[in-house]
């Protein structure tokens, strides 16, 4: 069994961790299994559902009571590199989880008679000085119920911030800000807040924060395999995690530590966390019967600190310290949801009930799910204790109809990410309407963009005539201009209320963009629109060519389909042809066909023609800029492009669906005015703007972009998942590899 536990045989098993290591320790067996087995059967089919239904790497989970844990285990693999199964000791990071315990680390100097929650934060950082117009002082409780109108993100030591700094030099950062509201009059979202906090606790205890919290609450409390930093669980079994985004990029999370350690750096297991609510469950009481926090303690912090901190910050009951209060049916629930680099919590404790879930993900913003499962858990549990009957739980998150078009008027096209649970087809369709929408504001024009690390990073896009921004892949909003230069987010949202401004650069075109004080340059994706992305090749192209015209194609099996390539014009006289490979124009700058001309096998090719008929009510055309590509290219593109390019070329080992005769790469253009149609990225640029899905740009190029790929579909072609240009057409295996040169393949149609 390892280190994970099930109900089996009627007797059901508790983890525990002792200096020997992992080991299983029956806790009154039969009581527990009677008690919980048909809770856990169920709880067990709907982890094993989601991922499934949501391609989780991996999901960890623990059902907790007074007891201790009476079931913990994981799924799926901690590394999907190495196939490393999850366990329920496998190290995982918690995100906003890590609020909870800087929260508990205050209350217990709070409870030593160190610190007063009401006082101004200045008396314990005298130097803490963010610029405040309101004339009132920030407290330690508005700052752990999250009402001290501090922005979202310290100028240094935030979420995409690589560059270790102590909390102190984060905090310091602060100065450089302005506060969004007033203190105490508003809930919002603040990681920065947090860590103010948190430099409260390592002032107090004179001893760095992380050290602290081994020391005075991990320790205690039994969690040997937690720590706030990456070295202090260094050795044990951490969990990978998967970032992902809206255009379907998957890749693994980032690892370095946030410099906002107290508000999202917590790495823990799920059986550590079984210890924080097995003693939160028994009103603060340790294994040994000392209080680690008194039940008076816990009271306050389990209630609303502010009366309307539910209104403002949405979650129901309101916001405690530290803790989120909410319900689930008639049962008081507490706890707190996170996310962070690739991973996913929910910590979910119903305190009148006596029973806890924590459920995690190894997948960026998954909470959806992870929330939901830790719900259905302590609903079962709770069910359980009482004898109630069990009602079955949905197999799988679904999404509701609102936010299912909200995601389609947002990115407009299919999604891989956890997030989207209704069908592709779905959201593809509702996305397209019947005549293109207005183009984007000519204002807007140069903003639109990505701006931040290539991995961290911030788009500004058009949505229906207003400027949004997608921040960490999937938190959207629009935005309202507040003079030339200077944007404000909504009054909703984990930016509330901040606002952005925009630094430009002696030509006047955005240089980066100022998020309150975190500064995100902005990122050069590809060339201006219709020019042509050219990449240097990594040896000369006339080398490459004699080698690749001197090679032979991959052996391979007979193909049940015999080629009868023809020639697309000859079929349809408004498909135009823009072969850049005929010319220098192109990804390489190099000729690589001696005429510009463009093939398919025959059944794609009429198929493509009644693409092209089909769009003339559109108003559009097809513009093809290559179908059938003889091997020897294919060969010459490999052998010619770096290593960060070969994503977007074929590997000749294996030939490409261009080879075969049924692969085409193609676009729009304007029947009218012949004008080529502006899509979100120019052909054959090899950034994240040719992802299909790629969430940025205008709604009109996305409008375009979704137009094509709708037709495309109806005809039996599909679009290749890194390149909106590419299609391939079904049955594409049954072709041979081709390597005949265009001049051998006849005259008719000749352009």
């Amino acid at each position: 069994m390892g280190a994970t536990t099930r109900c089996l045989t009627g007797a059901l098993f508790a983890l525990t961790v002792g200096a020997g290591g992992t080991r299983l320790v029956a806790q009154d067996s039969v009581a527990a299994a009677a008690r919980y087995g048909p809770a856990i059967r169920l709880i067990d089919d709907v982890l094993r559902a989601e991922i499934a239904d949501k391609r989780l790497p991996a999901l960890f989970v623990a059902l907790v009571d007074p007891s201790g844990a009476v079931w913990a285990r994981g799924y799926g693999v901690a590394d999907p590199a190495t196939g490393r199964a999850a366990t329920a000791s496998t190290v995982v990071r918690v995100g906003a989880v890590s609020k909870l315990f800087t929260a508990l680390a205050v209350m217990r100097q709070w409870e030593r008679g160190q610190l007063d929650l009401d006082a101004s934060v200045q008396r314990y950082i005298p130097a803490f000085e963010p610029h405040n117009p309101f004339s009132r002082p920030i407290t330690l409780r508005q700052l752990l119920a999250e009402r001290a109108g501090l922005v979202r993100e310290a100028p240094v030591g935030h979420y995409s911030d690589t560059v270790p700094v102590p909390i102190s030099t984060v905090v310091a950062s602060l100065n450089e800000t302005t506060l969004a509201y007033a203190p105490g009059v508003r809930s919002k979202d603040s990681n920065a807040g947090t860590t103010v906090a948190g430099l409260v606790v390592e002032r107090q205890a004179a001893m760095p924060f992380a050290e602290w919290m081994q020391q005075d609450v991990f320790g205690p409390l039994g969690m040997g395999a937690s720590a706030f930093t990456r070295a202090g669980v260094r050795g044990r079994d951490i969990a990978v995690g998967e970032s992902w985004s809206l255009d379907g990029r998957r890749g693994r999370g980032a690892t370095f530590d946030l410099g906002e350690l107290p508000a999202a750096n917590l790495y823990t297991t799920v059986l550590d966390l079984s210890r924080v609510a097995r003693v939160l469950l028994r009103g603060g009481t340790l294994d040994d019967g000392t209080p680690f926090l008194r039940p008076a303690t816990l009271a306050q912090m389990w209630t609303p600190q502010f009366p309307d901190s539910g209104a403002n910050g949405g979650v129901g009951i309101g916001i405690g310290i530290g803790f989120v209060i909410d319900r689930i049916g008639d049962a008081r629930r507490v706890g707190h949801d996170g996310q962070v680099h690739g991973f996913s919590t929910a910590l979910a404790l119903l305190p009148d009930d006596s029973v806890a879930a924590i459920v995690i993900a190894s997948a960026d913003g998954a909470t959806v799910v992870t929330t939901r499962v830790a719900a259905e858990a302590v609903r079962l549990m709770r069910a359980a204790r009482s004898g109630a009957a069990l009602a079955p739980a949905a197999a799988a998150t679904t999404m509701s109809a609102e936010r299912a078009g909200e995601l389609a008027g947002a990115w407009s096209g299919r999604s891989t990410a956890l997030l989207l649970t209704a069908p592709h087809d779905t959201l593809h369709r509702a996305a397209v309407g019947a005549t293109p929408p207005p183009d984007a504001p000519a204002r807007w024009r140069d903003l639109i963009g990505a701006y931040g690390r290539d991995d961290a990073t911030a788009l500004l896009y058009e949505r229906d005539g207003r400027l949004w921004i997608l921040i960490g892949e999937f938190s959207a909003c629009a935005l309202d201009e507040r003079g030339a230069d200077t944007l404000r987010f909504p009054a909703f949202g984990i930016f509330d209320g901040e606002a952005i401004t925009i630094e430009r650069n002696g030509a006047g075109h955005p240089a980066a963009l100022r998020l309150s004080g975190v500064r995100l340059p902005r990122r050069a994706l590809g060339p201006a629109s219709g020019n042509q992305l050219v990449v240097a090749p990594v040896r000369s192209m006339d080398v490459l060519l004699r080698e690749a015209m001197s090679a032979s194609p991959p052996g391979e099996p007979d193909r049940a389909a015999t080629p009868d390539l023809v020639e697309l014009v000859t079929l349809d006289s408004t498909i135009r042809l823009e072969i850049r490979y005929a010319s220098t124009n192109n990804l390489f700058g190099t000729r690589f066909y001696s005429e510009a001309r463009a093939f398919l096998q025959r059944p794609a090719a009429q198929a493509l023609a009644r693409v092209s008929a089909g769009l003339k009510g559109s108003g559009v055309g097809l513009l093809v800029h290559d179908g059938y590509r003889p091997w020897y290219v294919t060969r010459m593109f490999w052998d010619a492009a770096a290593p960060s390019v070969r994503p977007f070329v074929a590997n000749p080992a294996t030939g490409s669906r261009h080879n075969r005769g049924a692969a085409v790469d193609l676009s729009l253009y304007d029947l009218a005015t012949g004008a080529p149609v502006e899509m979100v990225s120019t052909y054959d640029e090899t950034t994240e703007r040719a992802f299909p899905d790629y969430p940025g740009g205008t709604t009109r190029q996305r409008w375009y972009r979704d137009l094509l790929r709708r037709a495309m579909d109806a005809e039996g072609f599909s679009v290749n998942e890194i390149e909106w240009w590419h299609y391939d057409y079904a049955g594409w295996e049954r072709y041979p590899i081709g390597n005949a040169p265009f001049e051998r393949l006849g005259a008719v149609g000749r352009r």
